[in-house]
């Protein structure tokens, strides 16, 4: 009979029928803290997006910034052929970097005014948009 023991003697978990221990209030989450907040500003979406636009912004300024990688890089590679090619050993390698410089911060600038003109004209339609909406509701009958 010293071999039987009962089932949860050596168990951590409560018994069924035992009590549970009562919550200290101060362990308790105010109400507060468990409604989210609910911000307009969680709601917006950029103009022109669609889907996810977390990643919107930060793609763009990376295609831009690798844009104006490249050109230059490959502008250098252009002036290091030259100069293999001519046997003018830095001068053609600096002249492509230069170019380079120049392309790429053309297309930057030709790629940001052409954000800059879509994003004015998106706002342009959103306003005309809304007013033409304003127009054709009826006011409200003051009786």
């Amino acid at each position: 009979m010293a071999d039987q023991h009962d089932d949860h003697a050596g168990s951590d978990q409560p018994t069924p029928d035992a009590p549970r221990p009562a919550r200290d209030p101060r362990l308790e989450i105010p109400e507060i803290l468990r409604t989210p907040v609910d911000h307009p500003s969680l709601h917006r979406k950029p103009p022109g997006t669609s889907g996810v636009a977390a990643f919107g912004d930060v793609s763009k300024a990376l295609a831009i910034g690798l844009d104006f990688l490249f050109v230059g890089i490959a502008a250098a590679v252009l002036g290091w052929l030259a100069d293999r090619w001519l046997g003018s050993s830095p001068i053609g390698l600096l002249i492509g970097l230069c170019a380079g410089f120049a392309a790429g911060t053309y297309r930057l600038i030709a790629r940001l005014q052409a954000e800059d003109r879509a994003e004015a004209r998106a706002k342009a339609q959103a306003k005309s948009a809304s007013s033409a909406s304003r127009e054709r509701t009826p006011p409200a009958d003051p009786t």
